[in-house]
């Protein structure tokens, strides 16, 4: 009898022990506001996460139910989805183009569509990347008559520093633009 009361014993401590068993994490966030991008957008309050890699999402229940060496009580705060920035802002400096990125005025510009207009002949266009209305004396963004007085006989494309925002010159009228002629 003794054998059998320790036999119960043991199993009642193993099945104890294995319903308290937790499963293993790396992290659990827990009493936060976990913003999803499920189809619902829902909000949810934990969040565990092994081997870079999201476990589960859901209420703070979540927290009891795995075992994590780092373990963060939100308290209210929100949490919400990584974001990956990953577009470009191809520039080329090849040899069409000007370093508008050290001008430090109108003028500095002109004078490296002079001479770049030079170097290529007219009816070359002449890019550039970089200049930024800050950097410039005059304190401004370019405009088309800037680039027309420097360079009347080259069509010009100059992209502002961050890339979002080009100023062209008016067309010259000796080039004939063609598919596939843009500067590359």
């Amino acid at each position: 009898m003794k054998r059998q009361s320790a036999v119960a014993v043991l199993v009642t401590l193993i099945l104890t022990g294995a319903a308290q068993a937790k499963d293993a994490a790396d992290l659990v966030l827990y009493h936060g506001k976990v913003l999803t991008v499920d189809k619902a957008f829902s909000i949810q309050s934990a969040i565990v996460v092994k081997d870079g890699k999201v476990l589960a999402v859901g209420d703070d229940t979540l927290a009891e139910k795995y075992d994590a060496p780092t373990r963060i009580d939100l308290k209210g705060r929100t949490l919400m989805p990584g974001f990956m920035d990953n577009h470009l802002h191809p520039m080329t400096q090849g040899k069409r183009a000007i370093d508008a990125e050290n001008a430090k005025s109108v003028a500095d510009i002109q004078s490296m569509l002079r001479a770049k207009a030079k170097e290529l002949g007219p009816g070359e266009w002449i890019t550039g990347f970089g200049w930024a209305e800050v950097n410039l004396k005059e304190n401004r963004n370019l405009t088309r008559k800037d680039l027309d007085v420097a360079s009347p006989e080259n069509p010009v494309v100059l992209t502002r520093a961050g890339g979002h925002s080009s100023v062209g010159n008016s067309l010259p009228r000796r080039t004939k633009l063609q598919l596939g002629s843009a500067p590359h």
